[in-house]
C-alpha cells in the first residue's frame, strides 16, 4: 500500500540550465494525473549572468585586419573555449573566423584570461559584426561585443559602387 501524501510541505524543484528566461508558475496536480490542486503566483526567470568579460582593442576594422580581442572571468576555464566573429548583418551565415583562447585553430590550453588576435577574412562584407567567447566548443555564447568591418584599405566601396550604378 503505497504511502500517504502529506496534506501540506514544501519541496525544492531543480530548475534545468537550459530553461529560457521568461514568465513561469508551478502547478500541483492530484493522483499522478491532470487534475489542478493548486497553482503559483507567476515568476520571472531571469537571463543568468555571466561572470565572463569580452573586449576588442577597437570598435572597428577592416576586412583583412588582425582584431585584438581580450577576455576575463572565465568560471572553469576549458581548451575548447573558442571566440567567434558573427556578422549581425546576415545571421544565417555561419562564423567569419574563429580560434579557440590558445590564439590557435587548434585547442591547447585552458585560458581563463588572456587575448588573441582574430583575423577578419578579407572576404568579410562590410557591415556590423559581434565577437562572441564560447565555452567547451558549443554554440551558446557567454559574452559577446559589437564590431564595425569596413573594406579593406584600397578596395572600392560596394556601397558607393551601387550608389553609382543607380545614377546611370
Amino acid at each position: 500500500m503505497a504511502a500517504a501524501a502529506p496534506a501540506d510541505g514544501t519541496c525544492s524543484l531543480p530548475v534545468a540550465s537550459t530553461l529560457p528566461p521568461g514568465q513561469y508558475e508551478v502547478r500541483l496536480f492530484r493522483g499522478d494525473g491532470f487534475v489542478e490542486a493548486a497553482r503559483s503566483a507567476g515568476f520571472a526567470l531571469e537571463p543568468k549572468r555571466s561572470p565572463v568579460a569580452l573586449s576588442t582593442q577597437a570598435a572597428d576594422v577592416r576586412a583583412g585586419e588582425r582584431l585584438g580581442v581580450t577576455w576575463r572571468g572565465v568560471p572553469a576555464a576549458n581548451r575548447l573555449d573558442w571566440i567567434g566573429l558573427y556578422s549581425l548583418d546576415r545571421p544565417d551565415r555561419g562564423s567569419a573566423a574563429w580560434l579557440y583562447v590558445s590564439c590557435l585553430s587548434t585547442p591547447v590550453e585552458p585560458r581563463s584570461e588572456g587575448s588573441c588576435e582574430l583575423t577578419v577574412p578579407p572576404t568579410a562584407e562590410p557591415g556590423r559584426y559581434e565577437v562572441r567567447f564560447f565555452a567547451d566548443d558549443a554554440f551558446a555564447a557567454l559574452a559577446s561585443t559589437t564590431v564595425s568591418v569596413a573594406v579593406p584599405a584600397g578596395a572600392p566601396d560596394p556601397a558607393a559602387r551601387q550608389h553609382t550604378d543607380l545614377e546611370a
